[in-house]
């Protein structure tokens, strides 16, 4: 290859109804900028669906814990007014319950962040053409 010489390589795209691409680079179809936004786009909703999902399952578990946290305040009056072992298994159970329930609350939160950090991402990424 002599100095002067550059080698360029051509990519020939299809269209959707199998056409080559014009020697312009230009489809009928797809050009190679058309598929990378319709690819973040298709991501995009996903990950939008995805959100939207993951913020009713987490309302849902808010208020799930909510009330188990006020049965879990009740059990512990009980517990201690009662003084019987069988209020005290009572609390330690529903302790345990509500403790487990936490910890997926926590989880969903991240999630619910993750997927906002993930969605912020791709909208930056993405020039919508309409």
């Amino acid at each position: 290859m002599s100095p002067g010489y550059r080698a360029v390589a051509a990519v020939e795209l299809a269209s959707p109804r199998g056409e080559a691409a014009s020697k312009s680079g230009r489809s009928q179809g797809f050009t190679l900028l058309n598929v990378g936004i319709r690819l973040v786009r298709r991501r995009l909703e996903d990950v939008q669906r995805r959100l939207s999902v993951a913020r009713e399952s987490l309302h849902v578990l808010e208020e799930q814990v909510a009330v188990w946290n006020d049965a879990l305040d009740e059990s512990r009056i009980r517990a201690l007014v009662s003084e019987t072992p069988l209020q005290a298994q009572e609390y330690d159970e529903l302790s345990r319950h509500v403790a487990a329930a936490n910890a997926e609350l926590t989880r969903r939160r991240h999630e619910v962040e993750d997927l906002v950090i993930e969605r912020d991402d791709l909208l930056r990424s993405w020039t919508p053409k309409d």
